[in-house]
Parts: C-alpha cells; structure tokens; sequence
C-alpha cells in the first residue's frame, strides 16, 4: 500500500514529459498574452468605431452667422453679443455694411440672433425727466419735491435737499440731445437703443457754466462752461438713476443729478 507521499513522487519518465508540458505551456501562455497585448494596441479601436453611433467622434466646430441692421448701429449691440457668446465664440463689427459677424456654437448663435431682432427695432419715442438737486445740512434752504429725494433721504446723510433746476427732455433712439437745464448747467447724450427694459447714453456729459457775475457783456469774451463729468450711463425704465458729485473737499455738500426715463407711447 502506497504511502501519501508517493502518490505525488514522478518517475524520472513522467518528469521529463511534465517539464515539456510545462514548457510548451509557458510559450503558449506567452503567445497568448502577446496576442492579448497586440489586440489592446491595434484592436480596441476598430472595436470602439464599431460600437460607436452615428457622428461619433466627430468635432463640431463652429458655426458663422452674418446680421445686417437695418434701424440700429451694428456697433451698439457688440457688447449685448459678447456678454452673450460662449468661450470660444467672436464677433467682428463691420461698420461699412452695418454688420456683425459671429461665430460659435449653433445653439449661442439662434439665442443671439433672436435677441439682435428684438435689439434692431425702428427708432423710439423717449422722455426723460432730469433733476439738479444740491444736497447739504444748511438748514432753511428750499426743498425738493419730497417723491424725487425720498431714496436720497434713505441712503444719504444730508439734511437738506434743494433743487436747483429740472427739466423734461425729448430724444429718439440714436439721435444726439443737447440740453440746457437751468440757467448755469448743460447735459448732452446719444441715447442707444432700449432693450429689455435698459437703455444705454453714450457719452452723458455735464457742463456747469459760470455764474452770471462772472460773465462779460461780450460774447466772444465768455468763460468756457467747466465739464463736470463725461460717461456712458446704463439706466432701466421707470427706475431713478443718481450720481452724487462732491461740491467741495469737505464733502459739506453734494450735486444730485438724477435721471429718469420711459418711452414715449408708455406715457
């Protein structure tokens, strides 16, 4: 009776032949993961194409769209089309032909193009009501219509709030407004095209003209009005915009100009 230990003890015969088994296994084990590697190298892909639908691995580029306005200058809408353009998108004005030029995505550029028709509207009505108004804390002096200062009264530290003149302009979109308002201050301004409720004047300008004392009996001797401010001014209807200018180093008193505005048919 055999042992447990010579159940696993080999004739010299079956250890030769065992060792060529685990030889020729070796090599094909080897062959095999060669192949196996050779398949990850060069098969995966024929295999992924297979698998993939239709389109796939295709790289969208971009798309082009061209809009020529007919009522509004192509250059008062590049900064809407920036503020609305992906990462990858442009846009080029081309003033000779009214045009802009964008490119991006073709989801970016239908949003973009509905909102230039909306923005390339014919020329509005405009009204806008401008008030001058000195705030400081000299007691007595005459106060403004209380419905024009009450926000000023909430968020400022002046007592006293005088008005010092005001007046109601007419403009249309795109035209160029120069205005007197009273006798000692001046307003100019190109009012863009509204949209979405905001209106955009370029080149808001403010002069202050010297007093009347100071003034000669001849013209060609007059002072030169002094510019207090030029900017670009964003406002939305029907809501007060204010822009506080100090008076003098101590900050005792201040200028208000506040500007309001609505479009003619609204009234």
């Amino acid at each position: 009776m055999c042992s447990p230990r010579s159940l696993v003890t080999m004739l010299p015969s079956e250890r030769s032949r065992t060792g060529a088994l685990l030889s020729s296994y070796r090599t094909v084990s080897a062959g095999l993961l060669m192949v196996l590697l050779l398949a990850g190298l060069f098969g995966s892909a024929p295999l992924l194409a297979q698998n993939a639908g239709p389109g796939a691995g295709k790289v969208v580029g971009p798309k082009v769209l061209g809009y020529t306005f007919e009522h509004q200058p192509a250059a008062d809408a590049v900064a809407l089309v920036r503020d609305m353009l992906s990462p990858m998108g442009t846009v080029e004005l081309q003033p000779g032909g009214n045009t802009l030029v964008m490119r991006d995505h073709s989801a970016v550029l239908k949003r973009i193009e509905a909102a230039l028709s909306s923005f390339d509207h014919p020329p509005r009505g405009l009204r806008f009501d401008i008030h001058l108004i000195r705030a400081s804390n000299q007691p007595g002096a005459e106060q403004a219509p209380e419905a024009v200062v009450r926000r000023l009264r909430d968020h400022l530290r002046w007592e006293s709030y005088e008005l010092l003149a005001q007046a109601v302009v007419g403009a249309r979109e795109g035209e160029d407004v120069s205005y007197a308002i009273g006798s000692r201050y001046g307003v100019s301004f190109r009012p863009g095209a509204m949209f979405q409720e905001m209106l955009k004047l370029n080149e808001f300008r403010m002069v202050q003209k010297p007093p009347v004392s100071a003034r000669s009996t001849n013209k060609s001797r007059q002072p030169t009005p002094r510019e207090l401010f030029k900017t670009d001014l964003n406002l939305w209807r029907d809501k007060q915009f204010t822009l506080m200018l100090p008076q003098d180093k101590a900050g005792a008193q201040a200028l208000a100009v506040i500007i309001t505005f609505r479009p003619e048919e609204a009234q």
